[in-house]
Formats: C-alpha cells, structure tokens, sequence
C-alpha cells in the first residue's frame, strides 16, 4: 500500500540552501580545531609551565576561568564574523501563467534568518500566509541550518491579527541565525514585470523549432544581463512524459544538461531521499522545482502522496507544496514550460502550462 502520509519537499530543502543571507559560511573544520587546541594546551601545559616558571601555580584557579572566557570570546567572535549577516535571506517567487502570459497564481517562499533574537511583523493583502516548515520530519538540508524544531507553547508560530485573508499582520519570533521558512499564496497578483516571450504560441514548447528558439533567445538575454549592475542568470526547461528538456544557455545552472544528470543518477541509483543531505543548492533547488512542477514518480518527475488522489482539488496554499503540480506526466500531451531568473537569493520562476490537444 503507497505511503499517503506528507512528503519530504525538496522545494523546501532546496530553499533552505538557495535562501540564505548572502555572505555567511560554516565556521571552517580547521579553526574550530584550533580554538580546541589552543584551549586544550593553555588551560594544560601552558598553565602549568608559565605559573611554575613564576612560582605562580597556586593561581591555576584563577587562571582556569580567566583563559575559558577569553576562549568563549574568541570563539563568539569567530562565529560571528563567519555567520553574521545584514541580510535577512531572500526569496523564490513563483507565477503560474495562462494563455497570453497572464499571472494566474503567485506563491512566495521568504527566508527570514535574523542575526539576534527579534520579533518580526509583516502586513499581507488577499494572501495566505503560513509557517513553511517541512510538516513530515522536519528535516533540512544540513548546510548552515539549524532544523526548526517543534516547541510547546505559540511562541514561534505565526500569529494573525486583523481580518485574514483580506488584510492582517502576521508576527513571529526569530531566533539568532535560525533559518525560518514563510509560504505566501495570492491569486490577486496584479502587475507582474513577466519575460519578454510569446506566451500564447504554444509551438514554442511543444516543436524541436520552437524550442531551439526558446533556446537562442534564452542565450541572448543571459548574454544581454551579464554585465548589468544586478546580474542575473537565466535558466529554463520543458518537462513532457519523461522528458526533461533542457534550455538552459550555461552549464552548471539550475537546469542544466549537467545539474539534471545528477538528479537522474540519484533516481536511477534508488537514493533519491539522499538529495535532501546535497550541500549544493543548485541541485537540491533543481530537484524541488522539477518534483512540485509535477505529479506521479519519483523525485524529478513528481511526488507521491496523498494529493495524487485528489489531483483536481483547489491550491490550498499549504506547507507541503502539495498543490504547487501543474501537469501528470503520465499524460504525454501535457507540457511545462519553467523559466527562472537568479539574482544572487532572489529567485523568480515562470510556469506555463500547454496541453498538446487544445493546438
């Protein structure tokens, strides 16, 4: 009998990774491992070789706590100076789009990473807004991430207040450097700055011509934003059946020939829930956009779980991206055009959906 509990979503872990506050790393192995032994060897040896030399040991007392809050010091700044940020984290935005590319749909998925304990308010319009921790196990991708854990008592849920979902507040308690993972959904999208693109010529995704031309024009805008003030890489593909067709202009990107070979590789070696422990963002973020773009099979190619039997039902907005699929891919007259643009964290992805029958 299938599993219909929650799914681990990759979107999720990929964000937890792709979101973080520019600029920050993981405090190296060798530092850590000096502080230790610096510390080891002072409250040690040294302690006893320089008080001695001094006739000074019946200090050691004193000494012991004096060295451990230097130490202490030491270490906080260290951490400090490799983890803190000015920068809260960023954001994937994702418009779904109809006919002749007009936004339908847009779901936000905001990483708020504070560098001291605060209290965080944000206003929202005609939006939902919750609280996107992975509800299956609370696992994270490992990299720099400290996993929300459940807590009794509201005080790090979103609380609401005024009228939802036609205009309220939202407030949460952030934690020193603990990534937080907010989802919004509005169908109220509004203006939306779209890619230049022939949104209603369904060719374009569905022809070997339409899509060496989706291709080339691709090629021209990276090429075009390459030397901006704000670069930005510009990435793409189609997904049909089985298929994945790759658009993108540069190796190594989001939907790169060689990105998805080590998705497909982890798929064919049947360890796909290991992707999730990936320290590279672009492959775990590639991962979860290919599995919430889809329904049915394994991780590129969609999910498993219980909204495979209610497929029809409306977007609810929830943390388990389960209402985030456009096409089965078991039905091979559906296409998925995905493009996305990548500024540093700032992340925005365009869907459009064609089915082939309608041409």
């Amino acid at each position: 009998m299938e599993d219909l509990t929650p799914q681990t979503s990759l979107l999720l872990e990929g964000c937890s990774l792709a979101l973080l506050p520019e600029g920050i790393s993981m405090v190296p192995d060798w530092i850590i491992g000096l502080l230790l032994v610096g510390y080891v060897l002072t409250i040690g040896p040294v302690d006893w070789l320089v008080l001695g030399a001094l006739k000074l040991r019946r200090f050691t007392w004193l000494m012991f706590p004096i060295v451990t809050a230097v130490f202490t010091g030491i270490t906080i700044a260290v951490a400090q100076s490799y983890m803190a940020s000015s920068d809260m984290g960023g954001s994937l935005t994702m418009i779904d789009l109809v006919d002749d590319g007009v936004p339908v749909r847009k779901t936000e998925i905001h990483m708020h990473r504070a560098g001291a304990q605060m209290q965080q308010t944000e206003a929202s319009r005609q939006a939902f807004v919750i609280d996107a921790r992975n509800t299956s196990d609370g696992r994270f991708a490992r990299t720099f991430v400290v996993p929300q854990r459940s807590e009794t008592g509201a005080a790090r849920e979103l609380r609401y207040q005024g009228r939802f979902p036609q205009q309220y507040q939202t407030t949460q308690t952030l934690r020193q450097w603990e990534p937080r993972l907010n989802r919004t959904m509005t169908f109220s999208v509004g203006s939306e700055e779209l890619p230049e693109l022939p949104w209603a010529d369904e060719s374009l995704v569905t022809t070997t011509q339409g899509q060496q031309t989706l291709r080339n024009t691709l090629s021209e805008w990276q090429s075009g934003l390459s030397d901006d003030a704000d670069p930005a890489e510009i990435d793409g593909v189609i997904l049909n059946g089985r298929r994945r067709i790759s658009l993108s202009p540069g190796n190594g990107n989001l939907f790169s020939r060689s990105t998805m070979n080590v998705i497909e590789q982890f798929e064919n070696s049947g360890y796909e829930g290991s992707l999730s422990h990936q320290s590279v963002p672009n492959i775990v973020l590639s991962a979860g956009l290919l599995q919430a773009a889809s329904r049915t099979a394994k991780i590129g190619h969609g999910s498993n779980d219980f909204f495979d039997i209610v497929f029809q039902v409306a977007p609810h907005g929830a943390a388990t991206m389960e209402d985030l699929p456009l096409i089965d891919l078991s039905d091979d007259k559906q296409w998925l055009l995905m493009i996305t643009v990548t500024r540093g964290n700032r992340i925005q992805v365009y869907r459009r959906k064609v089915i082939q029958s309608e041409i």
